[in-house]
């Protein structure tokens, strides 16, 4: 469990008033968990409690049997939004089959024996515990036993449905970057360590960091893009291509590689993040390496332009 440094044991002597407790899967924290996220810190300011977030570093249907759906965010980019969006803590735990077992009133009860939970914030479409009997309805009728007050929270609404994270998901795998980045709030983004490549874009005068990326995290389409890449807290504009690249590799395994412009510097082993902004062009194999150069050439003025025009956001 990860609980920016506090022990199970010591929760309670840390929050003698009390906490205001979100749950749910957050992944992407997208505007509709950020109303939800604004609501939880609303309660906890006026009552002076704590706020904590109660989170799960893989999602359920992986142990539930329901597939394994491509994520948003890897349980590091999470837990990192959700402390820079501001919450105080955040518990992530890995969903396991005994917790898919655990009723919802057990499951509250064993967690109120390290937090002293005084508020719940939810989601409206939010069950907890096993067969997920937890609906709002139950949750607030436990809490008048428990002495917790459940407060639910209404969705964000875009294109006339709920904002989820499975839209976005949708949304990120079929290239629409508009529709994800309007329900996210911000780019969709890929994070990674820069790993060693064969050099073969710095031949053609275009060096490029080659990603190690979660495999676990959902893809925009094969193809190029002009990005934007944040090394050490700052952006630089960049083109990025997602694929095999066929004139000069031709691998089987999709790869990321990214290219920053006006850079200068070793990025190799740092982790940086990579927003996605428009896409340029499909992925495509040249005739030469020559060809391929030029062609680079002119995706880097085409993103240049782009990145300009955003104001680099």
């Amino acid at each position: 469990m990860r609980k920016n440094g506090t022990t199970n044991q010591d929760t309670k002597k840390r929050l003698p008033r009390g906490a205001a407790v979100a749950f749910g899967f957050f992944d992407g924290l997208h505007l509709g968990h950020q109303r939800l996220m604004d609501c939880l810190f609303e309660i906890a300011r006026e009552n002076c409690y704590t706020s904590m977030v109660y989170t799960f570093s893989n999602h359920p249907f992986s142990v539930l049997g329901k597939g394994h759906p491509a994520m948003l965010f890897t349980p590091e980019e999470k837990w990192h939004a959700m402390r820079a969006y501001g919450a105080e803590h955040v518990y992530m735990v890995p969903f396991t089959k005994e917790l898919s077992r655990t009723a919802y009133g057990r499951f509250i009860m064993n967690l109120m024996r390290s937090i002293p939970i005084r508020e719940v914030v939810i989601g409206f479409d939010y069950r907890m515990g096993k067969n997920a009997e937890g609906t709002p309805e139950k949750l607030r009728e436990l809490g008048g036993e428990l002495g917790f007050t459940v407060h639910v929270v209404e969705p964000v609404m875009y294109g006339g449905l709920p904002i989820s994270s499975t839209r976005i998901r949708e949304c990120v795998q079929a290239g629409n970057l508009k529709d994800a980045r309007d329900m996210l709030g911000r780019p969709y983004s890929v994070s990674g360590k820069v790993a060693k490549g064969r050099r073969l874009g710095s031949g053609l005068g275009f060096p490029t960091a080659n990603l190690a990326f979660a495999p676990e995290k959902a893809l925009v389409p094969g193809g190029v893009y002009a990005t934007q890449t944040v090394v050490d807290g700052r952006a630089y504009a960049s083109v990025t291509n997602v694929g095999v690249c066929p004139t000069v590799n031709a691998r089987t395994n999709v790869g990321i590689e990214t290219h920053l412009l006006d850079f200068e510097g070793n990025i190799y082993d740092k982790t940086v993040e990579v927003l996605f902004l428009e896409k340029l062009r499909d992925e495509q194999a040249f005739e030469s390496i020559e060809e391929l150069g030029a062609q680079i050439g002119r995706d880097v003025k085409k993103a240049g332009k782009i990145f300009a025009s955003t104001n680099g956001c």
